[in-house]
């Protein structure tokens, strides 16, 4: 059992704090209610022009633990490379300020790192939409891992590779507990631009150069996903610059560590599959040249498709054709279409689809091939031809020629 009173600190909890007056109270209180007593609550104001920063500032009037930092807006990285200057404890664990956390995370997380000597505690979560709940973890078994079963068993599938969503370990800061010496060096490098997949520049390669890490499978981390956030910010081109410099720091940890051989395969499937193809309508102008609605290369320009999937890619898709008039969209489906609605999108579940209208193909946007299977079978019931029905070709997004198309 970790320690009480006022002894110092085991563990630094870091919140990036920008414009979230709305959820910040409940993240606040989740922190104060911890079971573990010898915390350090550190809060760092990027910018916010909200009710943020008084929230953070009665905070820490009314709480010891709590430390305020008021800064120019930044970035989440920014935020958290300041709160680790900060920090006091050995052990270092992060919050996004919308997020919230159970009462036993750090005593959980802390306790399994002192048992075992772990220099990294990974820990599962909650992902909270507005309409379901469900648990994420590792799909490898909890408990201890030395330097050589992480060989054995961790390294092999380090990233999301393959398409079933079977992360080895998810890239989230949060979550996780950090050893606060090991980690600072690899924020510190991480630019501050990076504002999409900063997480993986940290995680992964503390991971490859750490020599044992714990797995715990009770979630204790509250990930929400606010669909109003993802109506859904256009990336512009530029950004793919960003994405390479993620690739150019990931790759950099694989070569020190003697893996890119193994690895860089791996590494380059996760970029596709997570950041890449879904924003690759926002990345690459010259789609709209194409005879083909690219990746669907059996989907010839001017066709009439309809699109299943309202996520980042399948939002991306519509806005895509939508402006190019490459292909014409005549329905937008998603399970999730009622409370996607009050976002302004223009969605509808296969259970509201009265007459059809006349279409040539139905394009299935989403990656995960479980859940494309899922609802390749939901719309054959309801009597769409199967030889109309389009999916993700998993050999065409990984190949050659598609990371080429991105400039790696």
């Amino acid at each position: 059992m970790s320690a009480e009173g006022a002894a110092a600190p085991a563990v630094s909890i870091i919140v990036p704090v920008c414009n979230q007056e709305a959820y910040l109270p409940t993240c606040i209180r989740s922190l104060q209610m911890q079971t573990m007593r010898n915390i350090e609550i550190l809060l760092v104001d990027d910018g916010s022009n909200d009710g943020s920063a008084e929230i953070c500032d009665a905070a820490e009037a009314s709480d010891t633990r709590m430390n305020v930092l008021h800064q120019k807006n930044a970035g989440a990285t920014a935020a958290r490379k300041a709160g680790l200057r900060m920090a006091s404890a050995p052990y270092v664990t992060f919050v996004d300020s919308d997020d919230w956390i159970e009462p036993e995370l750090c005593e959980t997380l802390y306790d399994m790192a002192v048992s075992t000597g772990a220099e990294l505690v990974i820990g599962a979560h909650f992902r909270e939409d507005e309409d379901m709940q469900r648990v994420e973890r590792s799909s490898l078994p909890d408990g201890y891992y030395h330097r050589q079963r992480m060989e054995r068993d961790v390294f092999p599938k380090l990233f999301h590779n393959d398409f079933r969503d079977a992360w080895s370990i998810y890239p989230y800061l949060c979550g996780k507990l950090f050893l606060r010496r090991q980690l600072q060096p690899l924020l510190e490098r991480v630019d501050d631009d990076i504002r999409l997949g900063e997480d993986a520049c940290v995680t992964y390669p503390y991971i490859l150069q750490s020599q044992s890490l714990a797995i715990v499978h009770r979630p204790l981390y509250h990930y929400a996903q606010h669909e109003g956030s993802q109506v859904r910010q256009q990336l512009a081109p530029r950004y793919l610059g960003t994405f390479q410099r993620i690739y150019e720091i990931l790759l950099d940890s694989l070569i020190k560590q003697n893996r890119a051989l193994l690895l860089e395969p791996q590494l380059r499937t996760y970029l596709l599959t997570t950041m890449l193809l879904p924003r690759c309508y926002d990345l690459l102008l010259e789609l709209s040249a194409y005879d083909f609605v690219f990746p669907f290369r059996d989907v010839p320009a001017g066709s009439r498709v309809i699109i299943y999937g309202a996520g980042v890619w399948g939002t991306s898709l519509h806005n895509f054709l939508h402006r190019t008039k490459l292909a014409d969209v005549v329905l937008w489906l998603d399970a999730r279409a009622p409370s996607l609605r009050k976002y302004g999108l223009a969605v509808s579940s296969l259970q509201e689809v009265g007459n059809w209208p006349a279409y040539d193909h139905v394009l299935i946007v989403i990656m995960k091939s479980s859940t494309a299977q899922r609802v390749r079978k939901d719309l054959i019931e309801h009597g769409v031809s199967e030889s109309k029905i389009e999916v993700v070709d998993e050999v065409y997004v990984t190949s050659d020629e598609t990371w080429r198309r991105f400039g790696f």
